[in-house]
C-alpha cells in the first residue's frame, strides 16, 4: 500500500502531502465565498485500527 512505501520513503510522502495540503488551504483562502473546506482522508494516518 501506500501507506507501507511512506515508511520507507518518507521524505516523498511528507514533501507531497505538506505541499498538497498547503496548495488546498491556501485555494480555500483565496475563495472568498467558501464558507466550508473538509478535509478527507484515510483511516490509515491512525495506523492499525
Amino acid at each position: 500500500t501506500h501507506v507501507d512505501r511512506s515508511l520507507h520513503e518518507a521524505g516523498a510522502f511528507i514533501t507531497t502531502d505538506v505541499y498538497g495540503s498547503f496548495v488546498l488551504l491556501d485555494a480555500a483562502r483565496q475563495a472568498p465565498r467558501l464558507r466550508r473546506f473538509v478535509q478527507i482522508s484515510t483511516d490509515e494516518v491512525y495506523g492499525s485500527v
